[in-house]
Formats: structure tokens, C-alpha cells, sequence
């Protein structure tokens, strides 16, 4: 059997916003670098990637999986979808994975829910990866990022000022809109579910 994908989408300005947390006081000190800066000079400044091995930014990853949604080997989500309606995003990956004991089912959503991920944080959190870094950069061996912050779908882009979206959504424009012609995240994820109602 080959292998199989599970693509999730998540808007960008949250998606930075929430990246931006995970750096922040682990990479560089909190107060070093703003949120502006972080998204202009580092995650839109990555472009596509000359090898295999090198990070592609968010849009080119995005367009890269975006030709694929329709493959039989691949499953396509959205954030906000496992944010709204949890239960029914797990039903939808064990069901794409041929596993169908309810009660394994029933365990997946309980331990994939926000509360009781924050209530299990360390479980979470890169504690190897910091046991192996911290030292050589200087940083207290205790500091792990949280990967468990605000458990919103909406909350990063809220917070984020409008100079920072305004730049996000102008290299959406010049990526993504440019080959698929959807304007922004949402017609996009609109578009997806639209295609997927068809086939209904």
C-alpha cells in the first residue's frame, strides 16, 4: 500500500501569528524582534526552494499541495474546520485511515481537544529538541516553547496589526492569487468546499 497525506490548511495571518509564538523566547528574546518584522524579514522573505531540502515558504507550500487536493491518497483540511466541528475533522481522518473502532475514535477527540491538549502541555512541547540546543545558544535549559497557546482559529489575525496583513495578503496576491486566482484564504477555502459539495 502506498503512502498516504493529510494536508491542513490554516490562514496565513494566523498561521505567522502562531509561528511567531513558537520562536518567540526560544530563537530570539521576547522584545528583540516584532511580529512586523519577523513575518517581513523572515517568513516572506523565503522564496521557493532551489533544492529538496530547502524550506519553502507558506504560499509555495501551499500551491504545492493545492494541485493534489483531488488524489485518493491525499486528505484535505482546514484548521478552522478541526476548530469548528472537531469530532467530525476525526471521523473524517479515521475514516481516510480505514479505522473504524468507535472507541479508539472517541479517545482521538478527546485527546486532540484543546483543553485536553493544554492540560497535557509538556506531552507537546519539544523538550528533546531543546535539551540539545539550549546549551549552545545560550538559553536556559528549561526553555520550551509552547506549541498549546490560545486554542483559536481567529485570535492571531485579530492581534496582528494591519501593516503585518497587509503585506501577508500582498504576497498571497503575488503567489497564490497569481496561479490560482483566488483572492485571499477564504475564497480559496470556499472554493474547496464548494468543489467537494459538487462530487456530493
Amino acid at each position: 500500500m502506498g503512502a498516504k497525506y493529510i494536508v491542513i490548511y490554516r490562514e496565513p495571518c494566523a498561521a505567522f501569528y502562531s509561528y511567531f509564538n513558537f520562536y518567540k523566547g526560544w530563537f530570539f528574546q521576547s522584545g528583540d524582534i516584532s511580529l512586523h518584522e519577523f513575518v517581513k524579514d523572515f517568513l516572506l522573505a523565503i522564496c521557493a526552494p532551489e533544492k529538496k531540502t530547502d524550506v519553502a515558504s507558506y504560499f509555495v507550500h501551499l500551491l504545492s499541495w493545492w494541485e493534489h487536493r483531488n488524489d485518493s491518497n491525499v486528505l484535505f483540511l482546514f484548521f478552522e474546520d478541526m476548530k469548528d466541528d472537531l469530532e467530525s475533522v476525526v471521523r473524517m481522518v479515521a475514516a481516510f485511515m480505514e479505522i473504524q473502532d468507535e472507541e479508539k475514535i472517541k479517545k482521538a477527540v478527546e485527546m486532540s481537544s484543546f483543553e485536553f491538549m493544554k492540560k497535557n502541555e509538556s506531552k507537546f512541547s519539544d523538550v528533546r529538541l531543546a535539551r540539545c540546543r539550549n546549551k549552545s545558544c545560550g538559553i536556559p535549559d528549561d526553555a520550551v516553547p509552547s506549541k498549546i497557546v490560545t486554542g483559536s482559529a481567529t485570535k492571531g489575525r485579530e492581534l496582528m496589526d494591519d501593516k503585518t496583513k497587509e503585506s501577508i495578503q500582498a504576497k498571497w496576491l503575488e503567489v497564490v492569487g497569481k496561479q490560482t486566482g483566488f483572492q485571499d484564504y477564504n475564497e480559496l477555502r470556499s472554493a474547496f468546499k464548494k468543489e467537494q459539495m459538487n462530487k456530493i
